[in-house]
């Protein structure tokens, strides 16, 4: 498959013999190695599978080999499967070779002829951590991070070997948990974890974890140690309860708009009475089947902005809070040394001269231009000509900001998301007096608030919020007209938005909202519009329109339901869903053509990282472009087909 994948970075796998202690005889150690330090893991991609056959078949025919024993470079096994080539997929018969070679390579492991060990000494996810599973024994080091089967998350599953393996290893309903619920909330397991869950049969330190795991196998091989397993629980009522937690998870995180997490849920369903070879076969058609999908494909291109043009943000220029420590304390993620040296460095005061050795000030006041001219204002008579002002403004005119002030060139937009220990998103916004060192500072700022940045032009609330309030102005439209509250929530659910749209709106808060929408109308009152009925739910003092009973279900407060008249024309959800499509894909062009942003890329992530919308619709322009919408209003796609698609 070279011709397929040919910018592959190889991971070579280098045997070597090593003589046992204990008389156990002659090991077999296979070092899976790509060369790179540990900034670049190991993968496993068609060629990289083809040479551990091949070692293997080396490591098999070692003269009076007792045994075969995997690990990985330093602090890495392998990072699983090159993801980048399968964009370069193109059928459905590539894709099910891809999942069957991977399948023939690693089950060599657990079906030669001696036995296997795999010794986790770092990194092991997917692919990687599947390697070691078909291996007859497993140790893992004390030290190990990121351990996991991360597929679900990323729109495939576990296709060679890992959803058939970890249910009969481990039980349903730890499976269900390594398999669905960790992905699917991002957490991956370390060496402890790993060991608890039963997936490695011994923990060593880290120090010296080959010895001792080499030692470990010699012991095992001699009968010194004995690997007992508890037996697997295969009653029908255990394993479809735990079927049942990982859909309610599923529906809970993807709300049905990835089949990925269900598509591995059907697979350990099915593990519980099918052999191997017909589990690892359903594996090769499931993998098959999603890698076709422009779900899978919009996921993993989501994957791949978030990992990387996140990371590495267009238009950069060359160049290179006591109460929230408190929490992070209290849950035990820093330790109470670092908590007090992190306490020492806050400092409050309520005079301007506090800033005078400032590099960098950023003003969050309130949502008042005159308000936030008349701080910048003041902070220029203090600090010094090279410190940057910063504004935390979420829709006002930058620009407008920095227009008084006698050094403007050192203004900056830096839009945080809410809550902003938690959002990985700032918006950096460039005005139109903007200087080049002051943009740089605000990237490397962020880079090392490990933050994920992305340049935007100043316009009236910039990418994430002139979206979403354009967005939540259709649904608040049509409800001005007639159509329930619960239809026009319920109908934008493929969107992929966090929450539905009028339970956002209460999280943002009505009069936020209001405002948002106020300077958006003025700015393009064609496009924005002012809701008669938002209004009064302002002046109110409503907090939003629903009210949630004790089995947390949410109906109109009466109150709001009096206070918001509404007309008498009622759309269905799918006339909902499609005005409300229309109008995002119209507000994305026009966006795009006014230079807002780059690229349709960088409205997808500011959507993924600044609202959480759904990876499976790659943010918004691939379902856009998947649904017709995007050709219907604008004429053409957003992206060119067979990105964030199956190629046509």
């Amino acid at each position: 498959m070279k011709e397929l994948f040919p910018d592959e970075v190889v991971t070579r796998a280098h045997v070597r013999g090593v003589d046992l202690p204990l008389g156990a005889g002659r090991l077999a150690l296979v070092t899976l190695d790509n060369g790179h330090d540990h900034t670049k893991p190991n993968t496993l991609g068609p060629q990289s599978l083809q040479e551990l056959d091949r070692a293997l078949d080396e490591a098999f025919a070692m003269p009076n080999v007792k045994a075969v024993a995997l690990t990985g470079k330093p602090f890495i096994l392998a990072a699983g499967a090159d993801l980048k080539g399968i964009g370069l997929v193109r059928d459905r018969e590539t894709a099910h070779a891809i999942g069957h070679l991977g399948h023939r390579v690693l089950r060599r492991l657990g079906e030669g002829p001696v036995p296997s060990f795999a010794f986790l000494n770092g990194m092991a996810l997917g692919g990687g951590l599947e390697v070691a599973l078909h291996c007859t024994y497993r140790t893992v080091s004390t030290t190990a991070q990121g351990i996991g089967l991360p597929e679900t998350f990323i729109g495939i599953v576990p296709g060679w070997g890992g959803a058939w393996l970890v249910p009969n290893l481990v039980g349903i309903d730890k499976a269900v948990t390594v398999v669905v619920e960790n992905p699917l909330n991002t957490k991956v397991l370390d060496g402890p974890q790993v060991h608890g869950l039963g997936l490695a049969d011994a923990a060593f330190e880290g120090a010296d974890f080959l010895e001792q795991s080499l030692l470990w196998a010699a012991r095992v091989l001699t009968g010194a140690v004995r690997v007992a397993r508890p037996d697997v629980d295969r009653s029908e009522e255990i394993w479809d309860a735990a079927i049942a937690r990982g859909r309610a998870a599923a529906d809970a995180k993807v709300r049905g708009l990835s089949p990925a997490p269900y598509r591995a849920l059907d697979l350990m369903a099915a593990a519980r009475t099918c052999n191997r070879d017909e589990g690892f076969a359903a594996e090769d058609d499931t993998l098959a089947d999603l890698l076709m999908t422009d779900e899978t494909r919009a996921t993993l291109y989501a994957f791949d902005l978030v990992q990387r043009r996140a990371k590495r943000p267009v238009g950069v220029p060359d160049r290179s809070l006591a109460r929230e420590v408190t929490k992070l304390l209290g849950k035990g993620r820093i330790s109470p040394d670092h908590a007090n040296r992190l306490k020492a460095l806050v400092s409050g005061s309520t005079d301007k001269a506090g800033f005078t050795d400032a590099d960098l000030v950023v003003e969050a006041v309130f949502e008042e231009l005159d308000v936030k001219k008349q701080v910048f204002a003041g902070l220029e008579e203090v600090v010094s000509h090279e410190c940057v002002l910063a504004t935390n403004t979420s829709s006002l005119s930058v620009t407008e900001m920095a227009a008084d002030l006698k050094n403007p060139e050192r203004v900056v937009g830096f839009h945080f998301f809410n809550p902003v220990t938690v959002m990985p998103l700032v918006e950096v916004v460039r005005a139109e007096l903007t200087g080049d060192p002051t943009l740089a500072t605000a990237f490397e700022v962020g880079k090392k608030l490990k933050k994920s940045c992305v340049l935007v032009k100043d316009a009236p609330a910039f990418v994430f919020n002139r979206l979403l309030t354009r967005a939540l102005g259709e649904v608040i439209r049509v409800v001005d007209e007639g159509t329930p509250f619960a239809v026009a929530d319920r109908a934008v659910a493929p969107l992929g938005m966090p929450m539905p749209p009028v339970v956002l709106l209460q999280l943002v808060g009505p009069a936020v909202a209001l405002h948002t929408a106020e300077t958006l109308h003025e700015a393009f009152p064609d496009r924005f519009g002012t809701s008669p009925g938002m209004q009064a739910l302002v002046a109110a003092g409503k907090p939003g329109v629903y009210v949630w009973d004790d089995q947390g279900r949410p109906s109109v407060d009466p109150e709001v339901a009096e206070l918001w008249r509404q007309g008498d024309i009622v759309l269905t959800g799918e006339e909902v869903l499609d005005r409300t499509r229309r109008a995002l894909a119209d507000e994305i062009r026009i966006m795009l053509d006014e230079g807002v942003v780059a690229a349709a890329q960088d409205i997808d992530l500011c959507l993924l990282l600044g609202g959480g919308f759904a990876f499976a619709n790659g943010g918004i322009t691939p379902y856009l472009d998947r649904t017709g919408t995007s050709e219907a209003v604008t004429g053409r796609r957003f992206l060119p087909r067979g990105v964030a698609s199956v190629p046509g």
